[in-house]
């Protein structure tokens, strides 16, 4: 299965049947497990609609243990530095209800 990132919608779908199909004893929807909304460090904005959902789903794929994403710029404006390796994730940036560009999210850990 591909990488769930907003410009990718049915893996979100998908990964989420895996995990039904895999017999897991106990699936729960994390949202209604206090999972944490992600949000941006600098703007202190939470992420909505599709990107929070790939968010979500990344943070649990990699382990996060922070609920904090943001881009390259905005880590470095803060004085913030990226592990070795660190992959983004892209989201969708709608502007006046138009799809904007794509820009790349990191988490904090």
């Amino acid at each position: 299965m591909g990488n769930p990132s907003a410009n990718n919608s049915p893996s979100i779908a998908d990964l989420i049947i895996d995990q039904i199909r895999q017999g897991v004893d106990d699936w729960k929807m994390p949202w209604h497990e206090g999972i944490t909304e992600p949000v941006n460090p600098v703007t202190r904005r939470s992420f909505h609609g599709r990107n929070a959902i790939t968010l979500w789903i990344e943070g649990q794929l990699r382990k996060c243990s922070s609920p904090y994403w943001a881009t390259l710029h905005q880590w470095a404006k803060i004085g913030g530095r990226l592990r070795k390796g660190c992959k983004g994730v892209k989201g969708v940036i709608v502007i006046s209800g138009v799809q904007g560009d794509r820009r790349m999210a990191y988490p904090v850990d």
